[in-house]
Protein backbone atom coordinates (compact mmCIF):
# COMPACT_ATOMS: atom_id res chain seq x y z
CA UNK A 1 0.00 0.00 0.00
CA UNK A 2 2.95 2.37 0.40
CA UNK A 3 3.18 2.75 -3.37
CA UNK A 4 -0.39 3.94 -3.69
CA UNK A 5 -0.40 7.37 -5.23
CA UNK A 6 -3.26 9.77 -4.83
CA UNK A 7 -3.81 12.25 -7.64
CA UNK A 8 -5.59 15.53 -7.43
CA UNK A 9 -6.47 17.42 -10.54
CA UNK A 10 -7.21 21.10 -10.61
CA UNK A 11 -8.55 22.68 -13.75
CA UNK A 12 -8.76 26.33 -14.61
CA UNK A 13 -10.22 27.72 -17.80
CA UNK A 14 -10.21 31.28 -19.01
CA UNK A 15 -10.58 33.24 -22.23
CA UNK A 16 -6.80 33.33 -22.56
CA UNK A 17 -6.07 29.63 -22.24
CA UNK A 18 -6.15 26.54 -20.12
CA UNK A 19 -3.97 25.33 -17.30
CA UNK A 20 -3.89 21.82 -15.97
CA UNK A 21 -2.23 21.15 -12.63
CA UNK A 22 -1.57 17.61 -11.47
CA UNK A 23 -0.50 16.99 -7.89
CA UNK A 24 0.71 13.56 -6.82
CA UNK A 25 1.40 12.66 -3.22
CA UNK A 26 2.45 9.39 -1.58
CA UNK A 27 0.59 8.49 1.56
CA UNK A 28 3.65 6.99 3.25
CA UNK A 29 6.12 9.84 2.85
CA UNK A 30 3.78 12.77 2.39
CA UNK A 31 5.96 13.94 -0.46
CA UNK A 32 4.12 16.09 -2.92
CA UNK A 33 5.35 16.69 -6.44
CA UNK A 34 3.63 19.20 -8.65
CA UNK A 35 3.79 18.92 -12.41
CA UNK A 36 2.26 21.69 -14.45
CA UNK A 37 1.41 21.21 -18.10
CA UNK A 38 0.53 24.37 -19.93
CA UNK A 39 -1.55 24.37 -23.11
CA UNK A 40 -0.99 28.07 -23.56
CA UNK A 41 1.62 30.25 -21.94
CA UNK A 42 0.98 32.67 -19.14
CA UNK A 43 2.93 35.79 -20.03
CA UNK A 44 2.34 38.05 -17.02
CA UNK A 45 2.00 36.54 -13.55
CA UNK A 46 0.92 38.53 -10.50
CA UNK A 47 2.00 37.33 -7.04
CA UNK A 48 0.39 39.32 -4.19
CA UNK A 49 2.45 39.17 -0.99
CA UNK A 50 1.89 40.08 2.64
CA UNK A 51 5.39 38.93 3.71
CA UNK A 52 4.12 36.08 5.89
CA UNK A 53 5.65 32.59 5.82
CA UNK A 54 2.67 31.19 3.92
CA UNK A 55 3.65 33.38 0.94
CA UNK A 56 6.75 31.28 0.31
CA UNK A 57 4.71 28.50 -1.33
CA UNK A 58 3.06 31.00 -3.71
CA UNK A 59 6.47 32.52 -4.50
CA UNK A 60 7.91 29.07 -5.26
CA UNK A 61 5.04 28.08 -7.56
CA UNK A 62 5.06 31.51 -9.24
CA UNK A 63 8.81 31.21 -9.78
CA UNK A 64 8.49 27.78 -11.43
CA UNK A 65 5.66 28.97 -13.66
CA UNK A 66 7.58 32.09 -14.66
CA UNK A 67 10.74 30.15 -15.53
CA UNK A 68 8.81 27.44 -17.41
CA UNK A 69 6.73 29.92 -19.40
CA UNK A 70 9.33 32.67 -19.72
CA UNK A 71 6.73 34.92 -18.15
CA UNK A 72 7.06 38.35 -16.65
CA UNK A 73 6.27 38.58 -12.91
CA UNK A 74 4.93 41.38 -10.77
CA UNK A 75 5.21 41.12 -6.99
CA UNK A 76 2.49 43.21 -5.36
CA UNK A 77 2.05 44.31 -1.76
CA UNK A 78 -1.02 46.16 -0.55
CA UNK A 79 -0.93 48.35 2.55
CA UNK A 80 -4.43 48.03 3.97
CA UNK A 81 -6.09 51.36 4.62
CA UNK A 82 -8.09 52.28 7.67
CA UNK A 83 -10.57 55.10 7.75
CA UNK A 84 -8.95 57.85 9.77
CA UNK A 85 -9.07 61.61 9.38
CA UNK A 86 -6.11 63.12 7.53
CA UNK A 87 -3.21 63.17 9.91
CA UNK A 88 0.43 63.90 9.07
CA UNK A 89 1.57 61.18 11.48
CA UNK A 90 -0.59 58.58 9.73
CA UNK A 91 0.71 59.70 6.34
CA UNK A 92 4.28 59.47 7.62
CA UNK A 93 3.57 55.98 9.00
CA UNK A 94 2.11 54.81 5.66
CA UNK A 95 5.15 56.24 3.85
CA UNK A 96 7.40 54.27 6.22
CA UNK A 97 5.39 51.10 5.49
CA UNK A 98 5.74 51.72 1.73
CA UNK A 99 9.51 52.07 1.99
CA UNK A 100 9.76 48.90 4.07
CA UNK A 101 7.51 47.00 1.63
CA UNK A 102 9.62 48.14 -1.33
CA UNK A 103 12.75 46.78 0.36
CA UNK A 104 11.04 43.44 1.06
CA UNK A 105 9.73 43.19 -2.51
CA UNK A 106 13.12 44.06 -3.97
CA UNK A 107 14.71 41.33 -1.86
CA UNK A 108 12.20 38.72 -3.08
CA UNK A 109 12.56 39.90 -6.68
CA UNK A 110 16.28 39.05 -6.70
CA UNK A 111 15.56 35.33 -7.05
CA UNK A 112 13.52 35.97 -10.20
CA UNK A 113 16.09 38.35 -11.68
CA UNK A 114 18.90 35.85 -11.08
CA UNK A 115 16.92 33.32 -13.16
CA UNK A 116 16.58 35.90 -15.96
CA UNK A 117 12.87 36.40 -15.27
CA UNK A 118 11.62 39.91 -15.93
CA UNK A 119 10.32 41.02 -12.55
CA UNK A 120 8.99 44.22 -11.09
CA UNK A 121 7.31 45.08 -7.83
CA UNK A 122 4.66 47.50 -6.74
CA UNK A 123 3.25 48.71 -3.46
CA UNK A 124 -0.27 50.10 -3.33
CA UNK A 125 -2.40 51.54 -0.56
CA UNK A 126 -6.06 50.54 -0.27
CA UNK A 127 -8.35 47.60 0.29
CA UNK A 128 -6.42 44.43 -0.55
CA UNK A 129 -8.91 42.51 -2.69
CA UNK A 130 -9.94 45.63 -4.60
CA UNK A 131 -6.35 46.69 -5.29
CA UNK A 132 -5.26 43.21 -6.44
CA UNK A 133 -8.17 42.90 -8.88
CA UNK A 134 -7.74 46.50 -10.07
CA UNK A 135 -4.05 45.85 -10.77
CA UNK A 136 -4.94 42.64 -12.61
CA UNK A 137 -7.34 44.50 -14.89
CA UNK A 138 -5.11 47.56 -15.44
CA UNK A 139 -2.05 45.49 -16.40
CA UNK A 140 -3.59 42.57 -18.34
CA UNK A 141 -2.43 39.93 -15.90
CA UNK A 142 -2.71 36.35 -17.23
CA UNK A 143 -2.50 34.53 -13.88
CA UNK A 144 -2.64 35.41 -10.19
CA UNK A 145 -0.71 33.08 -7.88
CA UNK A 146 -1.96 33.58 -4.35
CA UNK A 147 -1.37 31.79 -1.07
CA UNK A 148 -4.40 30.35 0.65
CA UNK A 149 -5.23 28.19 3.63
CA UNK A 150 -6.71 24.70 3.77
CA UNK A 151 -10.48 24.65 4.24
CA UNK A 152 -11.74 22.99 7.41
CA UNK A 153 -14.11 20.20 6.30
CA UNK A 154 -16.14 20.80 9.47
CA UNK A 155 -16.66 24.45 8.48
CA UNK A 156 -16.60 24.57 4.66
CA UNK A 157 -18.05 28.09 4.56
CA UNK A 158 -15.54 29.42 7.08
CA UNK A 159 -13.14 30.71 4.44
CA UNK A 160 -15.63 32.66 2.34
CA UNK A 161 -14.51 36.04 3.68
CA UNK A 162 -10.81 35.43 3.06
CA UNK A 163 -8.72 37.48 0.68
CA UNK A 164 -7.97 34.46 -1.51
CA UNK A 165 -11.67 33.67 -1.92
CA UNK A 166 -12.53 37.29 -2.76
CA UNK A 167 -9.76 37.54 -5.37
CA UNK A 168 -10.66 34.16 -6.88
CA UNK A 169 -14.28 35.27 -7.31
CA UNK A 170 -13.61 38.83 -8.54
CA UNK A 171 -10.58 38.38 -10.80
CA UNK A 172 -11.05 38.13 -14.55
CA UNK A 173 -8.00 35.92 -15.07
CA UNK A 174 -7.27 32.46 -13.63
CA UNK A 175 -6.25 32.39 -9.98
CA UNK A 176 -3.99 29.65 -8.67
CA UNK A 177 -4.46 29.20 -4.91
CA UNK A 178 -1.42 27.63 -3.28
CA UNK A 179 -1.87 25.88 0.06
Amino acid sequence: MTNIVRAKIAFSLSKRGRAFCFSFSKFSTRICKVVVVMLSRFQHILIPLDFSEKNQAALDVGFELAVTNQARVTLLHIIETIDLPDDPEVEQFVEHLQQRADRELEFRAQRFAEANVIVDWKTRVGKRSHEIVAYEIEHNIDLIVLSSHPVDPQRPGGGLATLSYQVAILARCPVLLVK
